[in-house]
């Protein structure tokens, strides 16, 4: 029988607790201060140290093979596992707006896959995207998961040399369910982050049984409660169900407490900046967004 742990609010506590702070940004001569650090400690971003060596192989080969032809927009996926492996595999799954939209704009589409069954498969089902073959032993963590999150929030670090960086989920190319995916992805770069003048674009949480649940309508309680439902439905899906619902309870007794100077309750952690980060928008051309 497991023995429970208590919970620290001031420990981040996963079943890979014991697995170093990867992007150590020690080998960068100009290392950023990490944004959530009060003690200012230096690290972020960077593929350095013995962990990392796979990355930066990684990050070198796609750069000598496609940095010339993809600088303008890279657009990039990750399918890791033996089931979504097989979705990039299979045109029951793909719908054509993928193919369509390289057709049409010669975009550059890379999918980070495993080919958990040995297809020698280079390329998707419907010829769109490039498969880069990863090796799951050599990636820093055991879970899936956790090392699709490294490919999909450090675009900078995998594509160093890219204007403009999107990251959609494969699930997004599922030809039974409609996203509504633009169809000309260099316009919708214009609209969203070179028209707004930031660094990144984020879809906004959809009123969705899958995040809200039957909840009228979208806010932090409504998806705080549809998150933990799935987390008991399927345990491998976060770290920690006790931490998620700690973290819940806190964001919403601090909403409580916000208040702005005209005595209105903040919109902090209601509709508006509760995102969906399935389809992410990068800036790369600054060192700032950077």
């Amino acid at each position: 029988m497991t023995k429970a742990i208590p919970y620290d609010r001031n420990v981040c506590i996963s079943p890979e607790k014991d697995t170093p702070w990867i992007l150590d940004g020690t080998c960068e001569k100009r290392p950023h201060l990490s944004t959530f650090s009060s003690l200012g400690v230096t690290r972020s971003c960077g593929f350095c140290g013995d962990e990392l060596a796979y990355f930066r192989e990684l990050r070198d080969d796609i750069s000598a093979k496609y940095e010339n032809r993809c600088k303008d927009l890279v657009v990039y996926g990750a399918a890791i596992g033996e089931k979504y492996d097989m979705w990039a595999r299979s045109p029951h799954f793909l719908g054509e707006h993928t193919s369509k939209v390289v057709r049409r704009h010669g975009t550059c589409f890379f999918l980070f896959v495993t080919d958990a069954n040995d297809t020698g498969e280079f390329v998707s089902a419907d010829a769109s995207q490039v498969l880069i073959v990863i090796d799951p032993a050599r990636m820093p963590y055991e879970s899936n998961r956790r090392n699709t999150k490294v490919l999909k929030f450090n675009p900078g670090l995998l594509f160093p040399w890219a204007d403009r960086v999107i990251w959609q989920d494969i699930k997004l190319q599922n030809k039974i369910r409609r996203f509504g995916l633009p169809s000309d992805y260099m316009l919708h770069f214009n609209r969203t982050v070179q028209h707004f003048g930031t660094c990144s674009s984020f879809m906004g949480l959809p009123h969705d049984t899958s995040t809200i649940g039957k909840e009228p309508a979208v806010n932090l309680q409504a998806h705080c409660g549809a998150i933990l439902a799935a987390v008991r439905r399927r345990p491998t899906v976060s770290d920690s169900l006790h931490a998620l619902s700690y973290h819940c309870k806190n964001f919403q007794k601090r909403l409580r407490k916000l208040t702005i100077s005209d005595g209105i309750r903040s919109e902090v952690f209601e509709e508006a900046p509760l995102v969906d980060t399935a389809f992410l928008v990068y800036d790369m051309r600054t060192s700032e967004c950077r």
